[in-house]
């Protein structure tokens, strides 16, 4: 309601998101942004009308177009990874994309704020709160920032807890393993929720639908809580980390075992070898893709001194050792 209020005395909605949208612009993001990021995950929502996370995205090596608003030419780039940011453009084509629920500052037309944006959501975009229905019933969401507290999220978890209720009357005709996949699954909580302090009323509200995870108690400051999530995600980050992104690149030569070398000469070596006119064959793409996932770029070739001797090949130094 009091959205509404700044709404009429700013002269409509037009001038209310243009204001919001000019309020929340960034040129920067936060370090639990950066983390959040850095995760390999391939579908993010948020309600935040600022671009902080697009930028963080980008940082991580994801290409952001903004949807549905990029042309064609846009949404796709020669990064590595691409990130779509729905409903803005299609993400056929990407490995991330990234829901604004309730719009983005660089489209204030459709920031959603008083109560008649709220009161109206369900009929104008109902097909959004299709897809966040759709990861609470088939994936695990980590809620990280986010209150619980959104109208909006509280009527997709509803229709989702009651979808769920009635599918757990129901009878099947499969065999009893599958019957007992499906229960388990039925069972489950549709995700966790990363919370500054430990609330009781939350864990009463949330606690059969999330696992709700304070990161301090009552008595902690806000900036306490705070850094301890921050922690915790980079503790994540950590875990959710592998080499591979490393193998092709010469200066994380450190990081590598035995094994790994070995794989990452026989690579260049079949690089090197590879005639120019293999690339024209379709499969290339899909060849280059996987490369591009560990580590190779241009100039990779460059950085590395091949012996070869007898058709094997020697280990090499690195150009910039």
């Amino acid at each position: 309601d009091s959205a509404s209020v700044i709404e009429n005395r700013l002269g409509g909605e037009t001038e209310l998101n243009k204001t919001v949208a000019e309020l929340v612009q960034v040129h920067s993001y936060s370090l639990s942004c950066t983390l959040l990021a850095g995760l390999p995950v391939h579908q993010i929502v948020t309600t935040n009308y600022n671009e902080m996370f697009e930028l963080a995205s980008r940082s991580a090596g994801y290409d952001t177009a903004i949807l549905p608003y990029a042309s064609d030419d846009k949404v796709i780039s020669k990064l590595v990874l691409d990130t779509a940011i729905l409903p803005y453009a299609p993400a056929s084509k990407c490995d991330r994309w990234i829901l604004k629920l309730h719009g983005c500052a660089s489209h204030p037309e459709d920031i959603v704020l008083t109560r008649e944006h709220y009161m109206r959501y369900a009929t104008r975009r109902s097909a959004l709160s299709g897809i966040v229905q759709s990861l609470l019933i088939t994936q695990h969401m980590l809620f990280a920032g986010f209150s619980l507290k959104d109208d909006n999220f509280h009527r997709i978890a509803d229709e989702v807890r009651r979808s769920i209720s009635s599918s757990k009357g129901a009878k099947w005709t499969e065999n009893p393993d599958v019957i007992q996949q499906k229960r388990q699954q039925l069972d489950a909580k549709f995700g966790t929720a990363l919370q500054l302090l430990s609330n009781h009323e939350t864990q009463l509200i949330w606690g059969n639908d999330l696992h709700v995870v304070p990161m301090s108690d009552e008595s902690a400051s806000i900036p306490e809580a705070a850094r301890r999530i921050e922690i915790f995600l980079d503790y994540v980050c950590s875990l959710a980390t592998t080499t591979k992104e490393f193998l092709l690149k010469p200066q994380y030569d450190a990081l590598l075992n035995q094994s790994q070398i070995e794989l990452r000469n026989s690579l260049i070596s079949f690089l090197r070898a590879l005639p120019k006119n293999a690339k024209e064959a379709p499969e290339w793409p899909t060849v280059k893709r996987a490369l591009a996932e560990l580590g190779y770029e241009k100039g990779v070739l460059e950085h590395f001194k091949l012996i070869f001797s007898s058709g094997d090949l020697v280990q090499a130094e690195a150009d910039a050792q």
